[in-house]
């Protein structure tokens, strides 16, 4: 996890960085080249250069309006829920950036753009149910990543069923043991080994591993991350009953931190409606109010229709 990590960093610290820069810097460049191609004018002119014509000379927004400022955002906001228990600090080094970012943005819109055209628009629109669908990942993504990844589940578990409520003897018992003999890694890897020649260790006359000038030598083997132990039935080394305890304890911790997680998100929605109650009340009145104003209206009209039709049979002749 921790190439992870240092990606992670230098997309929330150097990428932003450079982001910012060049978002400010495009615009400069483009309305100055704009100004330079523009037509010469007098300098001795009393009346100067108009604003309009000073505004005409900004860089103009592009066709696709803010979708650069939203996309941003959204790949921002993956970023530091996706992998935040990757990368602890992604949410400080996030608001760093958008304080920052927020008057880098005020500088280029008022001053090196030009003037966009306003639309009405009732929420930011597609975005939201990105941002929801990107939130709702972002839950199962960590779950994985604390309990697939990580050494969490691993360390709880040996704790309750290894160590009697401590890590005593965790790294040697997450350690397997691979022996160095012939009948393992071949003879003729033995002979070519320049590790073993460096420790004067070769075959002897019983095809076991010898280390010169040492009697007290055992045999050689070494240690690998990983939960496995050597079989005598099957002459390989098989997975142990504590990884099939570690994958059952995974599993149920991602289905218990996933519903967790959306259990507090539904209270939180409740507790904090997106439309407080007294707006909401405000809201469906006025729509009452619009609804009897328009069957009021509505009822004029006929009843006045209705006088019309009335007084022509009146004045008709029979």
């Amino acid at each position: 996890m921790i190439e992870l990590t240092q990606q992670l960093a230098i997309i929330m610290v150097g990428k932003q960085v450079l982001n910012n820069c060049l978002e400010l810097f495009f615009p400069f460049f483009k309305a100055w080249w704009r100004r330079r191609d523009t037509k010469d004018r007098n300098p001795e002119d009393d009346l100067g250069v108009s604003r309009w014509e000073e505004d005409y000379d900004l860089a103009d927004l592009n066709q696709y309006g803010l979708f650069a400022e939203y996309l941003e955002m959204i790949i921002q906001y993956g970023f530091i829920t996706i992998f935040v228990a990757a990368f602890p600090l992604a949410p400080l080094f996030a608001l760093a950036n958008n304080v920052l970012e927020i008057r880098l943005d005020a500088y280029k819109f008022v001053t090196v753009l030009r003037r966009p055209i306003s639309h009405r628009a009732q929420d930011i629109g597609i975005w939201y149910s990105i941002l929801d669908g990107v939130a709702r990942l972002s839950v199962f993504t960590n779950a994985f990543i604390i309990g697939v990844t990580s050494e969490f589940v691993y360390r709880e578990l040996y704790s309750y069923t290894v160590g009697d409520g401590n890590l005593t003897g965790y790294v040697n018992h997450s350690l397997a043991k691979f022996d160095v003999t012939p009948k393992n890694i071949g003879e003729d890897t033995i002979r070519n080994s320049d590790f073993l020649k460096e420790q004067n260790i070769t075959l002897g006359d019983g095809n076991e591993l010898v280390r010169y000038g040492d009697d007290n030598f055992t045999g050689l083997y070494c240690r690998f991350r990983t939960y496995r132990e050597y079989s005598n039935e099957t002459g390989e080394h098989v997975l142990t009953r504590f990884y099939f305890q570690y994958l059952a304890a995974a599993l149920a911790f991602v289905i218990v931190f996933e519903h967790l997680v959306f259990l507090i998100n539904a209270f939180v929605a409740w507790i904090i409606p997106d439309i407080p109650s007294d707006l909401k009340s405000q809201i469906e009145r006025e729509s009452f109010l619009g609804r009897q104003a328009l069957r009021e209206r509505e009822l004029q009209q006929a009843e006045a229709l209705q006088d019309k039709r009335e007084a022509n049979d009146m004045v008709s002749p029979v």
